[in-house]
């Protein structure tokens, strides 16, 4: 029966296509509204991203503030603003919740979908358009991205917004409109910058810089490059400016820790070996990795005598190349390479099942079908007490029969569109392999994973009251400035928020050697204290908690409460 829905829904779909050029958007905006925008405000914020990036535009509209962002009330300059002033705006539109710190991110992804789709559209064709789009939006990473509160779909969107401009100019013969178009990419990399900073700058830098190389446009070099570089800086300057004269050391800090040392240092955060990323890009490129077979046949034919596939190469390997150089590396820090892999593999396959057998996408939906297949049965057993611990618990039955039942869709669309002589239902089944691994990130991850990642709720069941004294690690304080709407939490170890506590002014809300216990018997006098914090923090500061100190454990937090002394 499932199966039977499935080749009925895929059949409908394929018979829709052909008779409106109006379905294929459609599609891709219901594909974005059910993926990106409808569950997420389900899930709890995760720490310590969520929290840190729903935190600081929290603060920002408390304290009013738009210039210094501050993060549990102390600097906080890890990155520039505009970020925060985005997720400030929509907290300030939808509340203090889950759906508006998520939302900017899910949109961004959303407009870079829409850019990818115009740019496509115009240089290659209606229906590798389509298919860019789709694939981008039910890519691994970026559906994980997308839904995810952080900065890097904006810096994403940007950069994308920066290439397409640029490109644009660089074939429009009409100098009034390709003056436009450079200003346009000139606004999209000084966001960039106000995002990111310098980064922001690399990958149009590369893109088109690559591509002109290759090209021998040396003249273009000059003429296509001061136009949006004067207008980047003009973007930029008014708050790079401003902080610079309300925070004369930001610029020192976040050039040189932020940017060289992270580059480059040997002592790097996130460091990771060269071939890191080439390593991880097939999972990350998930279920569309299976189609980089058909892809690559189908480009072959056609990258050398087409001009737009070899400025797209350029956009995806260049800055791929760049961050590999890099020694700190992060999975997010390549998001900006989706884009042009999403083009690339769309225009490829387009080519391909048009000139060639399908033995190689029929291959593609096997496999998905058969790894699906796999996830599906390895759930079933575990929950059935066949290997290792369930999956879900017993209060948690529901979750576990969605999963299934997503899979099991996944799983009979596969095999559908193997079955099927359409070369669009095998890509419709791949979309959907997408779709049944990025929803479940949203509203079907189990209790026992949401423990570890997401504390917020077992703070928000033991919250104190407004006199409390709170004392929170590096792991915790985020997520409890968050929840308890406070920004006065005093830390036991400083994590990233070191920088902004080496300030005079706030110093003593480190609590390092023995001022934690100096503040308990101090403020202990007048007040209760709660100490929020992962398990092995206790055992380091045990001995500076007195006898009448009551410790208890929800999921992964501690929560150690000590009354106020009689």
């Amino acid at each position: 029966m499932l199966a039977a829905l499935c080749h009925c829904v895929l059949t409908v779909s394929v018979a829709a296509t052909k008779r409106s050029e109006y379905f294929a958007p459609l599609v891709l905006i219901t594909l974005f509204a059910i993926v990106y925008v409808a569950p997420i405000g389900f899930r709890p914020l995760v720490s310590p991203d969520e929290v840190r990036y729903g935190e600081v535009a929290r603060e920002m509209l408390v304290s009013g503030d738009w210039v210094s962002p501050r993060f549990n009330g102390v600097r906080y300059f890890e990155k520039p603003i505009l970020g925060h002033w985005i997720n400030a705006l929509s907290l300030a539109a939808f509340g203090e919740n889950e759906f508006a710190v998520r939302f900017p991110a899910a949109l961004a992804t959303g407009l870079t979908a829409l850019i990818i789709f115009a740019l496509t559209r115009r240089f290659v064709s209606g229906s590798s358009a389509t298919w860019a789009a789709a694939i981008f939006l039910t890519t691994a990473l970026v559906g994980a991205v997308g839904t995810f509160a952080v900065l890097d779909p904006f810096l994403s969107l940007c950069t994308t917004a920066a290439v397409a401009a640029w490109y644009l100019a660089l074939h429009e013969p009409a100098v009034a409109k390709r003056a436009r178009y450079l200003v346009a990419c000139g606004v999209a990399c000084g966001a960039a910058f106000l995002v990111k900073g310098f980064i922001g700058w690399a990958v149009p830098a590369l893109a088109a810089g690559g591509y002109l190389v290759v090209r021998r446009q040396w003249r273009s070099l000059a003429t296509l490059s001061w136009v949006p570089i004067l207008v980047a800086i003009l973007v930029a300057a008014p708050w790079a400016i401003l902080i610079h004269e309300r925070e004369p050391d930001f610029w020192n800090y976040f050039f040189w820790v932020e940017h060289v040392k992270r580059f480059a240092g040997d002592n790097a955060q996130h460091s990771r070996p060269f071939w890191f990323y080439i390593a991880t890009l097939p999972g990350l490129a998930w279920p569309w990795t299976l189609a980089w077979p058909a892809g690559f046949l189908g480009l072959r034919s056609v990258l050398r005598r087409d001009s737009f596939l070899v400025f797209v190469l350029m956009w995806a390997l260049l800055p791929l190349a760049f961050f590999s150089l890099a020694h700190g590396k992060l999975l997010t820090y390549i998001l900006p390479c989706f884009p042009a892999f999403a083009i690339l593999l769309a225009a490829g396959l387009e080519q391909h099942v048009s000139r060639s057998p399908q033995r190689v996408m029929r291959g593609a939906t096997l496999a998905l079908a058969g790894i699906l297949a796999l996830e599906l049965a390895a759930i079933l057993v575990a929950q059935a007490g066949g290997v290792g611990r369930p999956l879900y618990g017993a209060s948690e039955s529901l979750k576990a029969t969605a999963l299934c039942v997503l899979l099991g869709v996944g799983v009979c669309s596969s095999v559908v569109a193997f079955r099927s002589a359409r070369s669009v239902t095998r890509l419709m089944a791949l979309a959907i392999g997408g779709v049944a691994f990025i929803l479940p990130l949203q509203v079907l991850l189990p209790e026992r994973v949401l423990d570890v990642t997401a504390p917020t709720v077992a703070v928000a069941r033991h919250a104190p009251s407004a006199e409390t004294v709170v004392v929170a690690d590096a792991s915790r304080f985020g997520t409890v400035a968050w929840t308890l709407k406070r920004d006065d939490i005093y830390v036991v170890s400083s994590g990233e928020i070191g920088y902004g506590l080496s300030y005079p002014e706030a110093r003593f809300r480190e609590l390092t050697g023995r001022m934690l216990a100096a503040l308990i018997e101090t403020a202990g006098a007048r007040a209760d204290i709660l100490i929020v914090c992962k398990p092995a923090t206790v055992a380091a500061i045990g001995a500076m908690l007195p006898a009448r100190a009551m410790r208890f454990q929800d999921g992964s937090t501690v929560f150690v409460e000590i009354p106020r002394a009689k």
